[in-house]
């Protein structure tokens, strides 16, 4: 790390460690001062370096510095500021370092802090700048070492290598302080100037943990920046410190091994910083205010001229225009009357008609010169004219302060019966008589239709939702319920009005916390997923009975708001209510105000246009001024409207007129729908001059389409909700006019053949079935619509209860199968004699619970011949200890009758036993049963809580084990006996085989020929490893197997001694910790015998002194391999080795082949190793490794 700082040793030419030039803001000498200073605010930077234009030089050459202290001074001169450039008040003075000596760690580091700046340029010969030095750049050098040859380091050696290093860096760094700690949190070097600043000592912190040092709130903030630095990550933070702010900097610090050993901490009061920035802040903000208020004055300033201009102009076209306006005002004002699309006339008080325009002429079929002169009261439909009647006597009420009034009523235009909504305004004489009446009327004909379909929808759509044998809600998801129909009142207990008011219905069903929380959690997540289906939950209902729903929940775009539609089925009762169906009722808008009507002219060589005063109205303005300019007109349509707007005037000026519709945007955004139709005007040449127009208001019947089509829209995403099946049943077709898509879901069929087919269902039900759904159809013929009851019955039950009919039938899927159906169906239209026509019904599949109820039959008759035909006791106790229910088997083992009355025997129904111990996880309890006064049974009793006709009891299980424990009583005492018995058998077999290893030894001393003596001593070996196994057998607790390792142990210690290696032979044995049965074990200690025999025979003979440092081996390793059962056994020296040509299948000594036929019994396999000797390895060795499986043991009798 020393050789890459001295002098940058390695480095590639022009390349410094540190060097970044987008580390720091570098700007033009041309660039604003405004522009800059916005820069170093994002940035967050102190200065901002300045280089020259792109042009100058082949690079960019540094020629000056602005820091903060520079824009905040100039500030302080006042004016002039925000169009000085960098280049204007820069400093040219500079600090900088050259490529020579950005390698001197030491120089540099003492230029930052003299000069307290934190970024240094990097210069060339020619001052063209190459990069900065930043204390970050500095710590990632002195973080990251290079690593060196030497391997071995450690914290000590590193701190007394660069111990230098770390010091300088500190007492260079401006105000600041540096710390080493290790991987402990213990700091290893405490430097710099700061450490006085805030009264700490570096010998009171060297050797210190982080703890000893500061207090818990600044260790739970860096401890765990700390553990990231050891863990190898960078961080940085800003942490308060008694009255200051300390900038932080944490970088792992690694050894010349690149292993991290600890961390360094870069500590740097930044509170004069923190100062200096919120003041740049404030210069900034008082810089934009400064621009705005300089860009108001010159607004003001540029409107009042604007305003001086326009005021001579207007004043001398007046002095011009005034006679003409006289002159044409006349004209001006029959052409507006004869545009107007609505009907315009004048009346005397007594109804004679004194002016009538042409509309109104077209729309009663009547020439002008009929009309004047005659009433209108002949137009008005006969119903209506006692309405008019009274209208036209209100009329006489108004004042001159209150000139206007408006009524609607019917008239008779061509034969046909149309609605107007007339606008009447009284005119007065000069003492305040009414001498004459002038009426706007409008048609409104279409408008009253569709509010009236509206309302024959809702009505229609609310009759649906209280037929549906299932809740329906519609609510905004914060507690407001729209439609919450009865159903869900039945469901829940509450009404929808104790839903609305109790403001949180979802704690009253949910009174859990918890289930409280899910719901909530449930609810949020339907939400983002956009609904959801078939969802269940569990609620609490007002009476407190615990019921499951079963959820289905659509999200809704209704008032511009997403609205939760939501239907509840409860599956808590045997016969399921149906899932009802939900249907918001169409919040349709009532009609709006009555639509006025507006003029207007265009000068199209002057670009003014000029409104009435309805006009003015009509955009929510004051009428202030007679005339616009085109450019403000414009600014009055909507944006998207605005080139549809120019095309139709383009093309009236050249002769193409006619009506379109656009948008305006009036005061506070609002939007309103206009209808314009417009003429051209013309100048006595006959050229066209300008254009004059009407303005209609639409807006109330573009509101009324739309709410027509959303409700429309809504009732189709209701009935497409819904689980079941949704239908209109046509009785005198046979048809059904509507079917939902849930036919296609439940049947397979689809809507069109649903549709198209006459009596589609009755043809699809079961011939068993079909007679009853006859009769269901039939049914509705019977229902009265005067008393709402069946004819005939005459129970007085209330209108609309009995209309609703259900059934239950098979009917056949698509796919050839049978469903089960229950359908629930309510008048939906009557004829003219009050017989019903049309019927609208919902139908759902209950073949589930149909295949359910059978199961249950199914099962509790199963389970009934289970519990009467065991041979266990089933006992029912309930919490008293008296007996419920009780099995014959437990009669018998009681020896008492399960039932009885005036028996000589108390039946066993009835009586208290008292409490049962229960059962721990299934265990059973022994306990004594008095069957008589002289017989007593054992019995197994296992007890488990349950619940008996809804009370909690006990289920008793007894089985009666007398006999079992009888036998049990014989065998333990016949197992003893054979157990002293069979240890008895191996102890004499081990003396047996004792007494001819003795024999054996006593007649080998006789023998004087060494050759028979060996033969002696190994068959004394082989008889002893057999009987060590009979000694093992009869000392284990199983009898049947031993400890292999323990056996192996003894085995070899004496073969050790009985060959008294004099030379030096060490044992290493590798064996797990297995037990094998007899046959195994015999088989495998006779292997190991001969193994080690040989080897201690004939592996390590006599060496020659130079050998003496040789030390024989024999290695034993026995453990099991993944394979169940499959063990290896492998026995190794490191001797001589056997002969090359020695053929182990084949060999005529007794050992090895014993050892062969040995591992064929074993029915293993057995493979030798042998190693021949090397440079590496002067000694040849061999391995001999046996896989085999454990022998099954063959019992003896």
């Amino acid at each position: 790390m020393l050789d890459l700082l001295n002098r940058g040793q390695g480095m590639p030419p022009g390349k410094i460690p540190g060097v970044a030039l987008n580390q720091a803001v570098i700007m033009p000498p041309g660039a604003l001062l405004p522009e800059v200073v916005a820069r170093m605010s994002q940035a967050q930077t102190s200065a901002v370096w300045v280089v020259t234009d792109a042009g100058e030089t082949t690079g960019q050459r540094l020629i000056g510095v602005l820091t903060r202290g520079d824009v905040l001074r100039l500030l302080d001169r006042g004016e002039g500021w925000d169009r000085s450039t960098v280049g204007e008040v820069m400093t040219k003075k500079l600090i900088t370092v050259s490529v020579e000596d950005a390698f001197d760690l030491g120089l540099v580091a003492a230029k930052l802090r003299t000069a307290q700046i934190s970024h240094l340029p990097v210069v060339d010969e020619a001052g063209g700048i190459i990069g900065m030095i930043t204390p970050e750049s500095i710590l990632g050098v002195v973080s990251n070492p290079v690593v060196r040859e030497n391997p071995v380091s450690s914290p000590s050696l590193l701190m007394r290598n660069q111990g230098c290093l770390y010091r300088t860096l500190a007492e260079n760094f401006p105000n600041g302080v540096l710390l080493l700690f290790d991987q402990n949190y213990r700091y290893l070097l405490a430097e710099g100037k700061g450490l006085a600043e805030v009264g700490l000592q570096k010998e009171a912190i060297k050797g210190k943990t982080l703890w000893e040092v500061f207090d818990a709130e600044i260790c739970a903030l860096v401890a765990p920046k700390y553990q990231a630095a050891i863990a190898g990550e960078e961080s940085t933070l800003e942490v308060p410190y008694q009255d200051g702010i300390y900038w932080l900097h944490i970088l792992p610090v690694r050894d010349e091994r690149r292993n991290i050993f600890g961390g360094m901490v870069l500590v740097q009061n930044i509170t004069e910083r923190m100062v200096q920035a919120s003041a740049l802040l404030d210069a900034k903000n008082y810089m934009e205010r400064m621009v705005l208020q300089r860009n108001d004055e010159l607004l003001m300033a540029n409107a009042k001229l604007r305003q001086e201009i326009a005021d001579r102009e207007l004043a001398e076209a007046q002095k011009s225009k005034l006679i003409q306006s006289l002159q044409e005002s006349e004209a001006r004002y029959r052409a507006i009357v004869e545009d107007q699309t609505n009907l315009i006339c004048r009346y005397l008080p007594d109804g004679t008609l004194t002016f009538v325009n042409q509309a109104y002429c077209r729309y009663f079929g009547r020439r002008r010169e009929e009309a004047i002169g005659s009433s209108f009261l002949p137009t008005i439909y006969d119903p209506d004219f006692n309405k008019v009647c009274d209208y036209i006597d209100s009329l006489f009420s108004l004042t001159p302060t209150n000139p206007v009034a408006s009524g609607e009523y019917r008239v008779v235009s061509q034969g046909q019966i149309r609605t107007l909504h007339w606008t009447e305004r009284a005119i007065f004489d000069e003492w305040g008589k009414i001498i004459e009446f002038q009426a706007i009327g409008q048609d409104v004909t279409e408008q009253r239709e569709a509010e009236a379909l509206v309302r024959q929808t809702a009505e229609r759509l609310q009759a649906a939702l209280e037929t549906v044998g299932e809740g329906i809600t519609f609510s905004d998801g914060a507690g407001y319920f729209e439609i919450f129909n009865s159903q869900m009142g039945i469901i829940t207990g509450y009404t929808k009005e104790e839903a609305n008011m109790s403001g949180n219905f979802l704690a009253l069903i949910y009174p859990d916390p918890q289930e409280y929380q899910k719901a909530v959690a449930g609810i949020q997540e339907i939400i983002l997923q956009g609904g959801c289906r078939n969802v269940e939950t569990t609620i609490c209902a007002k009476n407190g009975e615990t019921k499951t729903l079963l959820v289905s929940t659509s999200i809704v775009r209704y008032q511009q708001r997403n609205w939760l539609l939501s239907a509840y089925r409860d599956i808590s009762e045997r016969r399921r209510a149906t899932v009802a169906l939900a249907r918001e009722k169409a919040h349709l808008a009532e009609a709006q105000k009555v639509a006025h009507v507006g003029s207007w002219e265009l000068d199209w060589e002057q670009q003014k246009i000029t409104w009435s005063e309805e006009t003015f109205r009509i955009f929510g303005m004051e009428p202030v001024s007679n005339s616009l300019t085109w450019s403000e007109f414009v600014e009055k349509i909507y944006p998207d409207d605005r080139q549809l707007w120019t095309s139709h005037i383009r093309n009236c000026m050249e002769g193409k007129c006619g009506e379109f519709e656009f948008r305006i945007v009036r005061h506070r955004g609002f939007i309103r729908y206009l209808s314009c139709n417009q003429k051209p005007t013309f100048n006595p040449q006959g050229k066209i001059v300008g254009l004059f127009g009407t303005l209609l208001d639409i807006t109330e019947r573009k509101q009324a389409e739309v709410a027509l089509e959303q409700s429309k829209l809504l009732i189709q995403r209701i009935a497409d909700t819904l689980p079941q099946v949704l239908y209109l049943h046509d009785i005198p077709t046979g048809r059904y006019l509507y079917v939902n898509r849930q036919i296609w879901e439940l049947l397979g069929y689809t809507q069109e053949q649903v549709q198209q087919e006459p009596n589609f269902f009755l043809k699809a039900i079961h011939a068993v079935d079909a007679p009853g759904f006859r009769e269901h159809l039939s049914n509705f013929a019977a229902i009265s619509e005067a008393s709402g009851t069946f004819k005939g019955v005459g129970d007085g039950t209330p209108k609309g209860v009995r209309e609703v009919v259900e059934t239950e039938y098979r009917i056949r899927h698509a796919d050839g199968s049978w469903r089960w159906f229950r359908s629930r169906d309510v008048v939906f239209m009557r004829g003219a004699d009050g017989a019903p026509e049309q019927v609208v019904g919902t139908a759902w599949d209950i073949s589930d619970r149909k295949e359910a109820a059978e199961a249950l039959r199914q099962s509790q008759a199963r389970l009934h011949a289970i519990v009467t035909n065991t041979s266990d006791g089933i006992l029912l106790v309930d919490r008293t200890g008296k007996v419920r229910f009780a099995n014959p088997a437990a009669a018998k083992l009681f020896g008492r009758p399960a039932l009885g009355r005036g028996l000589v025997t108390k039946p066993l129904l009835g009586e208290d036993l008292g409490l049962p111990a229960l059962s721990d996880g299934g265990a059973v309890v022994e306990l004594k049963i008095n069957r008589s006064s002289t017989e007593v049974r054992v019995g197994e009793m296992c007890a488990v809580t349950t619940n008996w006709d809804g009370e909690p009891a006990y289920l008793v299980s007894l089985r009666d084990i007398t006999e079992r424990k009888q036998a049990e009583k014989l065998l333990k005492a016949s197992l003893q006996e054979k157990e002293v018995l069979l240890k008895e058998i191996h102890h004499r077999v081990k003396n047996n085989m004792q007494v001819i290893c003795s024999l054996l030894e006593l007649q080998s001393q006789y023998i004087e020929d060494d050759e028979t003596v060996h033969l002696f001593q190994e068959s004394q070996n082989r008889i002893q490893a057999m009987a060590l196994i009979h000694e093992h057998l009869y000392q284990s607790p199983t009898l049947d197997r031993i400890d292999f390792a323990d056996y192996l142990q003894y085995l070899v210690n004496n073969l050790f001694q009985s060959f008294g290696c004099g030379y030096r032979v060490r044992l290493l044995l590798n064996v797990e910790k297995l037990s094998l049965n007899i046959e195994t074990a015999t088989t495998c200690g006779l292997i190991v015998n001969e193994l080690v025999s040989n080897s201690l025979k004939y592996a390590f003979p006599d060496v020659p002194e130079v050998e003496e440092d040789r030390e024989g081996e024999i290695k034993i390793d026995f453990y099991q391999q993944e394979t169940p059962g499959a063990m290896v056994l492998a026995v190794a020296d490191n001797g001589i080795g056997i002969p090359p040509e020695l053929d182990i299948e084949n060999t005529e000594t007794l050992g090895l082949r014993l050892v062969v036929m040995l591992v064929r019994q074993l029915e293993g396999s057995l493979a030798v190793e042998r190693c021949q000797a090397s440079r590496q390895h002067r000694f040849n060795g061999t391995v001999f490794t046996i896989k085999f499986t454990e022998l099954n043991y063959r019992r003896r009798i």
